[in-house]
């Protein structure tokens, strides 16, 4: 029997056998069978990870508590801090509180200290070293947002921010 006669024949074109060039080599198939296994796993971890990602930033954004809480806050905090600095440079013009009330208001009234979410307030609340005002939020944002209250020290400025 020749070593012809022991050979596969291939039976079509297509039949992996046909390929004489490639030899059939069992440790070979095992690698690139756990490489592929491997591989599949690193990328559906890497697809479920990011799905999941998305999930979770999706659901902030949509019901996380503080996102545009938090912004219309800060609205309410520089308009604070406006007021204050208003209030500050009127109290150093003559040293009296009571006298920087009737520019602040007048102020107030004009739209000076008005955003989009909140104005503040013309009310003064002066106590020996300083004073308070407080934010009134938009109708549609009041049981959200709250009312920002800020209290301040006429020669330094230092102010304490309370939201209620």
């Amino acid at each position: 029997m020749s070593s012809q006669d022991t050979q596969p024949q291939p039976t079509h074109a297509t039949d992996w056998r046909a390929t004489a060039h490639t030899h059939y080599n069992p440790s070979n198939v095992e690698e690139v069978g756990l490489f592929t296994w491997l591989f599949r796993i690193a990328f559906t971890a890497l697809v479920v990870g990011l799905a999941g990602l998305s999930v979770i930033v999706v659901v902030l954004v949509l019901f996380g508590p503080s996102g545009q809480h938090d912004s219309r806050r800060s609205e309410g905090e520089q308009l604070m801090g406006s007021a204050r600095d208003f209030l500050r440079v009127e109290y150093s013009k003559n040293g009296s509180s009571e006298a920087t009330r009737e520019p602040f208001r007048h102020a107030v009234a004009k739209g000076e200290f008005t955003g989009k979410y909140f104005s503040v307030s013309g009310d003064i609340v002066f106590n020996g070293e300083g004073g308070t005002i407080h934010t009134e939020p938009g109708q549609s944002y009041k049981s959200v947002d709250g009312t920002g209250y800020m209290t301040w020290d006429w020669r330094s400025g230092n102010s304490l921010i309370d939201w209620r």
